[in-house]
C-alpha cells in the first residue's frame, strides 16, 4: 500500500511545487485589467485563424495577431511564468489527491484516505475554476504548446481566466493541500520508522515525570541506548569531553518533541510530562546583529526563566551553561540560574564544571559520562548516575598526537591551576530557606 501512495505523490515532484504552500496559503497572484482582456484577445485570435482558413481574409492578418502574442509572450510570461506554473501544479494536486484517495487496502485505510474522499466535492468545485489550467497538462496539448501560444496565446489566456477564479476556491484547496500532504508525512514517518524498529508510543503524564528507557538518537549510525527517570527532579550531567554529554541532552529533546507530536519515542518505553520543552543547544554568536555567544545564550536563559515563573514552560535542555565566560562567573551564574530553574521547573544540564556538583542546591539528580579505555574508540556513552571528577581533556590532546612536551606542560599547570582554584560559592545572602528544603518541584 505505501508504495502505492508514493507512486501516486510522484506526480507532484517537481521544482516549482515546492513553492506551492506559499502560493496556496500567502499573498493571491496579482490579476491587472490586462489579464483578464487575455482570454478575449485569445478568442479573437481563433477567430482569425478561422476565417484566415475558411475565407478569403488575408494571411496577413493573421501574421499581425501572431506578432502581437509574441510581444505579448516575451512581455508577459517573465513575470507570470511562476504562477502559471503553479496553478499547473495546483491542477497537478487535484490529479494527485483523487489518485491518493482510489488506493485502497484490505486492512483499515489510513485516516488521511478516508478525508480525501470525503473532499471529493471540494476538490470538484476546484477543478471547475481550474479547468483552463487543467487543459494544459493533456498530452496533446504538451506537443504543440508552442504553436498554441504562438497562435492563439492559450497559457497566459488559460493564466487570466483562472487567476481570478483561483482567488475564491483558495479555502477548498488549502484543504486538499493539507490532505494531501497529511498523508505524505504519515509515509515518511511509516518508512523511517521501519529502518529503525525500536521505538514505542510514549505515555504522557499530566505531573513531571520524565522516563526513557533505553532512549537512543534517530541520527546516530551506531546508537548507544541510555535511560534516565526524573519524577519531578532535574538532572546536571558532567564528565568527559567527547564523552557523549550533548547527544544525550539532544536525544532526549528530540524524544520529547517526537512523543508529544508525532506519538512515537527511540526507545523501548517513555514517559513523558505534559508540558512544552525549550533547549539551548551550541548557541551560536551572531556577526550580523552583533550579538555574542554569551549574549545569544543570555537572551535565551532570560526566556526560560521568564516562562519558568509564569509555569507556561516546566522543562528545559542547556548544553554547557556559560561556557563562552571566565571561569568564576560562569560558575556563579550557572549556579544562580540553575537554581532559580529548579524551583518551578525540570532542567536537564550538561557542564564541565564539576564544581557544580558539590554547590547546586536543589531538586539535581547527578550524572556523568566518562572514557572507558577497554572499549574501542575510548568511550562507551553510557550515562552514570553519580558525580565525578574525572577530566581527560590533556589526555585527549597526548592521543590525538600533540607533542609530548606540551601535554607534560600542560599537565603540570592543571596541577598549578587546581591548587589556586576557590572553594565552593558562597550561600547568597537572600536565599530563601526553603529553597534547600523541599528538593523538588511542585507538581502540576
Amino acid at each position: 500500500m505505501r508504495e502505492r501512495l508514493q507512486l501516486a505523490l510522484a506526480a507532484l515532484d517537481t521544482a516549482s511545487n515546492w513553492q506551492l504552500a506559499r502560493f496556496i496559503f500567502g499573498a493571491p497572484p496579482e490579476v491587472g485589467p490586462l489579464h483578464r482582456l487575455l482570454p478575449w484577445w485569445s478568442l479573437v485570435c481563433v477567430a482569425v485563424l478561422v476565417l484566415v482558413v475558411a475565407t478569403p481574409l488575408p494571411i496577413w492578418a493573421l501574421l499581425l495577431t501572431v506578432s502581437v502574442n509574441l510581444l505579448l509572450i516575451v512581455w508577459l510570461s517573465a513575470p507570470l511564468f511562476r504562477d502559471i506554473e503553479l496553478l499547473k501544479g495546483c491542477s497537478q494536486l487535484l490529479r494527485v489527491a483523487d489518485g491518493l484517495a482510489r488506493v485502497r487496502s484490505g486492512a483499515s485505510d489510513l485516516p488521511q484516505l478516508d478525508r480525501l474522499r470525503a473532499e471529493a466535492p471540494l476538490r470538484r468545485k476546484v477543478r471547475g475554476s481550474l479547468g483552463w489550467i487543467a487543459v494544459l497538462y493533456s498530452p496533446w496539448v504538451q506537443s504543440i504548446a508552442i504553436w498554441l501560444n504562438l497562435l492563439c496565446l492559450l497559457e497566459l489566456a488559460a493564466y487570466g481566466r483562472t487567476a481570478t477564479r483561483f482567488v475564491r476556491v483558495r479555502t477548498e484547496l488549502a484543504a486538499t493541500f493539507e490532505s494531501v500532504g497529511a498523508a505524505d508525512a504519515a509515509i515518511a514517518v511509516a518508512s523511517f520508522l521501519e529502518q529503525r524498529p525500536q521505538h514505542c508510543e510514549p505515555v504522557i503524564s499530566k505531573g513531571s515525570l520524565l522516563d526513557l528507557v533505553d532512549g537512543t538518537h534517530p541520527l546516530t549510525k551506531r546508537p548507544v541506548p541510555n535511560s534516565i527517570r526524573l519524577d519531578r527532579r532535574s538532572a546536571l550531567i558532567t564528565g568527559s569531553n567527547m564523552a557523549g554529554k550533548t547527544t544525550f541532552i539532544k536525544l532526549v529533546g528530540i524524544n520529547l518533541i517526537l512523543g508529544r507530536t508525532l506519538g512515537f519515542c527511540f526507545a523501548s518505553k517513555a514517559t513523558l510530562p505534559h508540558t512544552s520543552v525549550m533547549a539551548v543547544i551550541r548557541g551560536e554568536h551572531s556577526v550580523e546583529s552583533g550579538k555574542s555567544h554569551y549574549f545569544a545564550e543570555m537572551s535565551a536563559i532570560q526566556t526560560f526563566i521568564e516562562r519558568a515563573d509564569r509555569g507556561t514552560c516546566r522543562l528545559f535542555l542547556i548544553d554547557e551553561l556559560f561556557n563562552g565566560t571566565n571561569t568564576v562567573e560562569r560558575l556563579a551564574a550557572g549556579r544562580a540560574v540553575l537554581e532559580r530553574l529548579g524551583r518551578n521547573a525540570q532542567v536537564l544540564v550538561t557542564t564541565h564544571d564539576v564544581e557544580l556538583q558539590d554547590d547546586v542546591t536543589g531538586p539535581y539528580e547527578l550524572y556523568y559520562f566518562q572514557e572507558d579505555p577497554d572499549v574501542d574508540g575510548w568511550f562507551d556513552y553510557r550515562l552514570r548516575a553519580g558525580r565525578t571528577d574525572r577530566r581527560n581533556a590533556i589526555q585527549l590532546l597526548a592521543r590525538n598526537g600533540v607533542p609530548a612536551d606540551l601535554v607534560a606542560d600542560a599537565l603540570e599547570y592543571a596541577g598549578t591551576y587546581a591548587l589556586k582554584q576557590p572553594g565552593a560559592l558562597r550561600e547568597p545572602r537572600n536565599r530563601r530557606a526553603h529553597d534547600g528544603e523541599s528538593g523538588v518541584i511542585g507538581s502540576e
